[in-house]
């Protein structure tokens, strides 16, 4: 094969051409969901649309420890690997004082580990966020209300979401319950958070706004 070359004479294709290179991929961020239990971990991928937020991949683990030191106990063990970690837990062991410090400085480990990463808190405990997007809960266990035998049944069951859909639940409804409540702890973007330990032991749950600072984390 020949090819006229720009002085007009005839030579031989190169074999060293070279193809244009391929723009790189954007490297997704990774953002893990450490969870108390198996209640939130067979529910965090229904609170939002993994479709929405297109450069974030998503994982979960429990982090199955009693306090909140296990939660830094559990990352700071994982540190090299992990690029952004979401915590959900419960606020209600926090109205101990032994507890409600070390939750404090487990927030500003977070924090200063990445100030992308988070911690999302329930009061009394991930169920009322739950519940407060269940018609006619009544205050009931939300076992009860989906018609289980104990708690325990419940935390077992991987289709605890579909049975809480078929029974009107909407966490659409639980983000405007909580939505404006006032919080133990808030960090809406990646500025420091702020903490008001005056609002320890009222019922809040910071989850609605979970699926806003994914779309601020997605768009940085």
């Amino acid at each position: 094969m020949k090819i006229i070359l720009k002085e007009g004479l005839v030579g031989p294709v190169s074999r060293s051409i070279r193809r244009l290179a391929s723009p790189k991929r954007k490297l997704k961020t990774k953002v893990l969901f450490l969870v108390e239990g198996k209640t939130e971990k067979n529910i965090i991928f229904h609170l939002f649309d993994q479709n929405d937020y297109s450069n974030i991949s998503f994982s979960v683990k429990e982090y199955q420890g009693g306090g909140y030191a296990d939660i830094r106990h559990w990352v700071a063990k994982r540190r090299d690997s992990l690029d952004i970690v979401f915590v959900i837990c419960d606020l209600d062991r926090a109205q101990e004082d032994t507890e409600r410090k070390s939750l404090i400085t487990t927030i500003k480990f977070l924090e200063n580990a990445n100030n992308r990463n988070n911690i999302f808190l329930s009061c009394p405990d991930f169920e009322q966020w739950m519940l407060c997007g269940l018609p006619g809960s009544n205050n009931k266990p939300l076992y009860r209300c989906l018609g289980y035998a104990n708690k325990e049944e419940q935390k077992a069951d991987e289709h605890l979401f579909s049975k809480y859909t078929g029974a009107g639940g909407s966490f659409s409804t639980a983000e405007r319950y909580f939505s404006g409540r006032p919080l133990f702890y808030m960090k809406k973007n990646f500025s420091q958070g702020t903490i008001q330990n005056e609002y320890v032991n009222a019922e809040q749950s910071s989850l609605y706004y979970l699926r806003d600072y994914l779309q601020i984390l997605d768009h940085a």
